[in-house]
């Protein structure tokens, strides 16, 4: 497991592009779907609590890109949402700096 951390802060290894950010027509109006098409338990409340907290839909949908990359991450190493360590967190931080960005070109 440490090494696939390491590969992923390196740019060794690449997160599997699996989930999906989808419009909702409810509240709240952007959520995270995993690679059965199922919603991500944890994310509902979560985004539904930004828009009730006045927070436009577009920063819900930011958050939920942002989850969603989160969620690929830890479903490629295999860690349950409330099992993850800074360990996770650090390897997130290291694959999003060394990751392809369209954005940064």
């Amino acid at each position: 497991m440490q090494d696939l951390h390491r590969q992923l802060i390196e740019g060794r290894a690449d997160v599997p592009r699996v989930g999906s950010v989808v419009e909702l027509e409810s509240i709240p109006r952007y959520t995270v779907l995993d690679a059965d098409g199922s919603a991500v338990a944890p994310v509902v409340p979560y985004l539904r609590g930004l828009i009730l907290d006045d927070n436009r839909p577009l920063t819900a949908k930011s958050y939920a890109y942002d989850l969603l990359r989160w969620y690929r991450l830890l479903w490629f190493l295999g860690v349950p949402w409330d099992r993850a360590t800074e360990a996770e967190a650090s390897a997130l931080v290291g694959w999003l700096r060394v990751a392809p960005n369209p954005q940064r070109r």
